[in-house]
């Protein structure tokens, strides 16, 4: 057996405490070794299961996983039972036939009792499987098996959106809908909101919006505000404007920030509603009270200031709505940032070092346009040195969307060749064309000049 698989056993030598030995011992020859399958903790670490090692051998004390050998107790190795963490329980079954015996490693097939990972009736086995390694979640998965096992609602839906978003376990959508409907089918208005968006966006179920609607309906009867926003999206989704803002007004008297910004969206556009940028700001500033880490309300509240939208036009007063939002996470935010330091604005002095330092976190975050702007920077040499290299690099990550200008510039910089990128007419010409066949002009000027020039 490889040292792969092998590191999945546990070897049991059959060396018995003298005090402890009893008639009911196997009596086995002092160099037989016996493999049992291991389990591994919640941070998957491989434990010692000595409840299941004692049920079959009585007297042992000593265990070989993988190069190492330990005694029953010492202090190098994690000794648990399956109490620990809600294993199955039954006594393995040894099996020493030495015909099944090669190189001192036994061949078997796993079996319920003895693999966690093979489905059994006991469901928090399987979970605890799938739990990352070395995760500082763990204690807390641990707990929320315990409690989904007791039939706790609340623990089955903090599960399920482990599962979902792989905080503490591995991302697995179909899991994450198991516990979520498992909470939903009694009644748990939140599990049934999860359900209708895992629906709604086709994650671990294909996409359905007559069941998304369905759950989110189930949701909102019981007043959950989040329901009643996301039955609004679909409302607005269909140009049903008047029946979106029917469900956001709902889901606004629990002072759901997110229903709010909606509301002061339609305000803003006229869509269901007479046009109010008043109206708007007053949506805008109840959604930032009722929520002060919501990052998108700041961030629209700093647009109506950059644009002069019902208050007069203000610059600095943008930038630190834009500020706020921006360190709350918003990429809206912190690209805004980028484009007005890089420029400057009237009362906002350009600071292209404050520009390079937001548009790098938009960046981070894969807005495009800040990936490109980056690269431009880069290539002009703003608030850096000149850096071909660099700008290239962020060209390519914005190009791998479209986005015809990285295209552009990726050619020029192939067709210039300059700060030690070589000079590639072919590749010059291959960006070119991308450009082009998505209507950039220049780029078919450029393309000539590549055919003279190889001529």
């Amino acid at each position: 057996m490889d040292d792969e698989l092998e590191g999945h056993f546990q070897a049991l030598r059959s060396v018995y405490k003298r005090s402890n030995a009893t008639v009911a011992s196997p009596e086995l020859p002092e160099s037989e070794i016996v493999h049992i399958d291991i389990y591994q903790d919640p941070t998957g670490k491989d434990i010692i299961l000595w409840e299941e090692i004692l049920g079959a051998f009585k007297g042992a004390d000593n265990v070989r996983h993988k190069t190492r050998s330990s005694q029953y107790g010492s202090e190098d190795v994690a000794f648990y039972t399956s109490k620990d963490f809600d294993l199955p329980t039954t006594e393995p079954t040894p099996q020493t036939t030495p015909n099944d015996v090669i190189g001192g490693s036994q061949l078997h097939s796993h079996s319920s009792i003895t693999h966690p990972s093979v489905d059994t009736n006991n469901h928090s086995s399987v979970v605890a499987n799938t739990l990352e390694s070395a995760s500082p979640d763990a204690d807390r998965i641990a707990d929320l098996i315990a409690k989904t096992d007791r039939g706790d609602m609340d623990a089955q839906v903090e599960l399920g959106d482990a599962y979902e978003t792989g905080k503490g376990l591995t991302m697995d959508h179909t899991s994450a809908m198991k516990y979520f409907r498992k909470a939903a089918n009694r009644g748990h208005a939140m599990a049934q909101c999860r359900m209708g968006l895992l629906y709604l966006h086709g994650r671990g179920v294909g996409q359905n919006h007559a069941k998304a609607t369905e759950w989110f309906r189930m949701a909102a009867g019981q007043d959950l505000p989040q329901a009643q926003c996301q039955l609004g999206l679909m409302e607005s989704d269909r140009w049903n404007y008047s029946s979106a803002m029917t469900y956001f007004l709902k889901a606004a008297k629990h002072g759901h920030a997110e229903s709010e910004v909606h509301i002061a969206m339609l305000f803003m556009t006229g869509q269901g509603v007479l046009k109010d940028y008043g109206e708007a700001i007053e949506w805008l500033r109840k959604a930032m009270e009722d929520d002060p880490g919501y990052d998108v309300a700041p961030f629209e509240m700093g647009m109506m200031y950059y644009q002069g939208r019902g208050v007069p036009l203000d610059f600095p007063k943008a930038e630190e709505l834009f500020v706020k939002a921006g360190n709350l996470g918003n990429v809206d935010a912190r690209r805004s940032l980028g484009v007005m330091y890089r420029n400057g604005q009237q009362g906002v002095a350009r600071d292209f070092v404050r520009a390079m330092e937001w548009l790098h976190k938009a960046a981070d975050q894969n807005d495009m346009v800040s990936q490109f702007t980056l690269g431009v920077m880069y290539d002009n040499g703003e608030g850096v040195v000149r850096d071909s290299s660099k700008a290239m690099e962020w060209y390519l990550r914005a190009a791998d969307r479209p986005h015809v200008e990285a295209y552009f510039c990726i050619g020029v910089l192939y067709y210039d060749g300059w700060g030690g990128l070589p000079r590639d007419l072919a590749k010059a010409k291959e960006w070119f064309n991308k450009a082009a066949d998505i209507g950039h002009y220049e780029a078919k000027d450029y393309l000539r000049s590549c055919v003279v020039v190889n001529a």
